[in-house]
């Protein structure tokens, strides 16, 4: 996870003039770049609206997989469909490395949302917090502009 660092006006982090996002520190999003089936990204995305995510964008590495349609009905989430005008207005063209799109689409997310932190994920992979995520961003010290989270 990453989150924007505070402007410097004189102190960095919660208290500070300038941090954005006041009491809003431990709110989080997911992004992922997906291709899996219907019920591996249901799975993906119940499991991290259950453990608190604001927002989950998933970029659709098929802009024509039918999944996309059946997900973005759900609230909280935004499909994202990567289709070649995407690309263009994103990057200028379509990375060919999947791992590319992967970080594009994590780069573009990331400066369009507002929130403080931002979980760049597979969709095999599942967050499991030893305690609530938003207690676990809350003590993270301020000037800290990432989270690990290590592999179960």
């Amino acid at each position: 996870m990453s989150t924007r660092p505070a402007e410097p006006c004189g102190g960095p982090g919660p208290g500070s003039c300038c941090w954005p996002w006041g009491s809003r520190l431990s709110e989080w999003g997911v992004v992922a770049t997906v291709k899996a089936p219907q019920p591996q990204l249901l799975a993906f995305v119940a499991h991290h609206l259950e453990l608190g995510a604001a927002r989950i964008w998933l970029c659709f590495d098929d802009p024509a997989d039918p999944a996309a349609e059946a997900l973005e009905r759900l609230p909280r989430v935004t499909a994202l469909r990567c289709t070649l005008p995407y690309w263009r207005e994103t990057c200028g063209r379509r990375p060919e490395k999947h791992q590319n799109r992967q970080s594009r689409n994590a780069q573009h997310i990331y400066a369009a949302t507002d929130l403080p932190w931002l979980a760049h994920l597979d969709v095999d992979e599942f967050l499991l917090p030893d305690r609530p995520i938003a207690a676990l961003l809350a003590a993270a010290p301020p000037d800290q502009p990432m989270l690990r989270a290590a592999p179960w």
